[in-house]
């Protein structure tokens, strides 16, 4: 995992091939406040 002041960056890799896993990202601001996204992540077979 990465991070600068606007951005995020994870490499996923492994899983079960036709399995969605969800991926959260949770940040916290300089002000204090929290913010949480999840978004959900298909392994497909390239």
């Amino acid at each position: 995992m990465s991070h600068d002041a606007s951005t995020v960056t994870v490499r996923l890799s492994g899983g079960a091939l036709g399995t969605t896993y969800e991926v959260a990202c949770r940040i916290t601001t300089s002000q204090g406040r929290t913010d949480e996204r999840t978004i959900g992540i298909r392994v497909t077979d390239r």
